[in-house]
């Protein structure tokens, strides 16, 4: 990484410290500026869990969308993993939410009123499992998009430095370029449908590797549209756009650049539209 690019990595740790500092200010005596209803549920949480001696760390598209996009949009959910506490425990501790469901990948669904929060016993989730010993570095290594590979400590009260954990994520920011950070996710329909999402969504780059990891398998489309179901509750990609998009990205050969599909798809004209611009809406 070049002088530069430090220089600007830099900035996002200083941008994400003041920013948790500023959030978690409320519980630690201060009088913090008014801050967005939803983000107000993860200070709450780390509250309650530092009143357990629980160590906490907000994790992936919540920290992606303030970085790329600032507070004012309410994220989808906030997913939040806590070091040294079990499921049980995390049950109990927040039996007053409403809890939704428990998560295929280990985790306990809340709905919290205007977001949903996901809250992990750290050895609970996929990739961390049946492991002897076990620490938040390998949550973030197991991420599958690199721009979700991040962590923020929002413990309070612990005397030291807020941690800031990362795997290509601070990259990703950098470049705007989505790569895949680790492959063996099991759950690969929902994997390829949101590297579709975010990509568009906050017009991003597709890099070499998440183009060789979506062309070089055969897609069943049914299991995307179900896979989004499942995952989001909704469908915003049907199955004649996620054949499009598929096609678009199976033949890119890279020789332009990298692979932007919002300008692909602006690009096609009315016959091969198929409602394919109604993704970047």
């Amino acid at each position: 990484m070049d002088s530069e690019a430090t220089s600007r990595s830099r900035t996002i740790n200083r941008y994400l410290l003041a920013w948790f500092d500023r959030l978690l200010e409320a519980e630690t005596g201060g009088t913090p500026e008014p801050l967005p209803k939803a983000w107000c549920v993860v200070r709450t949480i780390a509250h309650r869990a530092s009143k357990r001696n629980w160590s906490a760390f907000l994790i992936g598209g919540a920290i992606r969308d303030l970085v790329l996009g600032g507070a004012a949009k309410t994220p989808r959910d906030f997913d939040i993993v806590l070091c040294n506490a079990t499921q049980a425990e995390i049950a109990a501790e927040f039996s007053d939410l409403p809890l939704v469901r428990r998560t295929r990948l280990g985790g306990l669904r809340y709905d919290c009123g205007e977001v949903f929060v996901d809250i992990w016993p750290l050895e609970e989730t996929f990739a961390v499992r049946n492991k002897k010993a076990v620490k938040i570095q390998d949550v973030t290594k197991h991420a599958f998009l690199d721009l979700e590979a991040v962590a923020v400590e929002i413990s309070l009260g612990m005397g030291k430095p807020r941690q800031i954990i990362e795997n290509g994520f601070t990259r990703a920011v950098l470049t705007r370029t989505l790569e895949v950070n680790y492959e063996q996710n099991p759950f690969p329909e929902v994997c390829v449908v949101k590297a579709i999402r975010t990509a568009t969504g906050l017009t991003l780059f597709m890099g070499d590797s998440l183009v060789e990891y979506i062309r070089s398998r055969d897609w069943d489309l049914n299991a995307l549209v179900e896979a989004q179901k499942y995952h989001y509750g909704d469908i915003f990609l049907n199955e004649f756009q996620l054949r499009d998009v598929l096609e678009i990205v199976s033949g890119w050969n890279g020789k332009n650049g990298k692979l932007s599909l919002n300008s692909l798809i602006s690009q096609r004209g009315p016959k091969e539209e198929l409602s394919l611009r109604g993704i970047l809406s």
